[in-house]
């Protein structure tokens, strides 16, 4: 009921090989830049969260 999915301010995307995690991951300028906000990659095998609202922790790549 609280997820930021249902509001339209998170996606999963699909990420078997964890390339987009690491390109994120690589560029977190450019996920501050788009005030994107993203999962760490441990927490998200086969796929990436990225979401618009910021997570309690304030941080730019956080544990759920």
């Amino acid at each position: 009921a609280r997820s930021l999915h249902i509001t339209c301010e998170a996606i999963d995307l699909f990420d078997p090989e964890g390339e987009l995690d690491d390109w994120c991951m690589s560029h977190l300028q450019d996920l501050q830049d788009c005030a994107l906000y993203l999962e760490h990659p441990a927490a998200t095998k086969g796929w990436c969260h990225l979401q618009i609202r910021a997570p309690r922790s304030g941080k730019r790549v956080f544990y759920p």
